[in-house]
């Protein structure tokens, strides 16, 4: 009838060498764990943290609720207590911070990248870097006594002239606000924003931009594209 083959198979020499590859990686898992593990623990940590603020604070959430985001009342005496001034003073505070940082950021990032040459990006590198280094006390210590005096007689005039139809420019100045606050922000996290964006731009291909210049584009251009 039929004839029965016997095929064979073949092992690859591949395989036969599979154990002393497992031991070549072996280093490398190590450092794999070695990595994973921090990672995890910090994860762990933000957990425990999150727990630890939420079981000492419950009997103030069982006692006011929401309640407490939503109140304006601040009165030790009466108990009475409510958050939401100090939730808007935090984040329209942000909000001016992060509007007057960014496109002051990502221009330095672009100058330092883009146009300055090694000696001045290096010089005006090291400058932004400094901005890092100062206390947020000096910070604050300087926007109340230099600053704020500044914005309340030389800039807060001009903004209410030229935008005086918004509430936020509207009189009287005081210099200490919302504005100052924001500039100060400002100030504090231009060194970490242009620092970010310094090593996105650096990462851009050299050839890119060669190829928009080629292909006739000005400098301004390549940088914006």
């Amino acid at each position: 009838m039929g004839q029965t083959e016997t095929v064979s198979i073949r092992v690859p020499s591949k395989l036969k060498r599979k154990s002393s590859a497992r031991d070549r990686h072996g280093p490398d898992r190590f450092f794999s764990w070695l990595v994973w593990v921090p990672g995890v623990m910090l994860v762990l940590l933000l957990l425990a943290i999150a727990a630890f603020l939420f079981w000492n604070a419950r009997e103030t959430i069982q006692h006011f609720g929401f309640s407490f985001l939503t109140g304006t009342d601040w009165d030790p005496v009466q108990q009475n207590f409510g958050a939401l001034p100090a939730v808007f003073g935090t984040v329209v505070s942000s909000l001016i911070g992060i509007s007057i940082a960014a496109p002051l950021s990502i221009g330095v990032a672009l100058f330092l990248t883009e146009v300055a040459s090694g000696r001045l990006g290096r010089i005006v590198g090291f400058l932004v870097e400094m901005l890092a280094a100062v206390p947020s006390v000096v910070y604050g210590i300087w926007g109340i006594f230099v600053l704020a005096p500044w914005l309340r007689e030389k800039i807060q005039p001009a903004l209410h002239g030229a935008f005086g139809f918004l509430p936020f420019f509207a009189k009287p100045f005081y210099g200490v606000g919302m504005f100052c606050a924001g500039v100060v922000l400002a100030i504090m996290i231009i060194p970490t924003i242009a620092s970010i964006a310094r090593e996105v731009f650096a990462v851009v291909p050299r050839g890119q931009r060669e190829a928009a210049l080629a292909l006739g584009a000005t400098k301004w251009e390549m940088m914006r594209l």
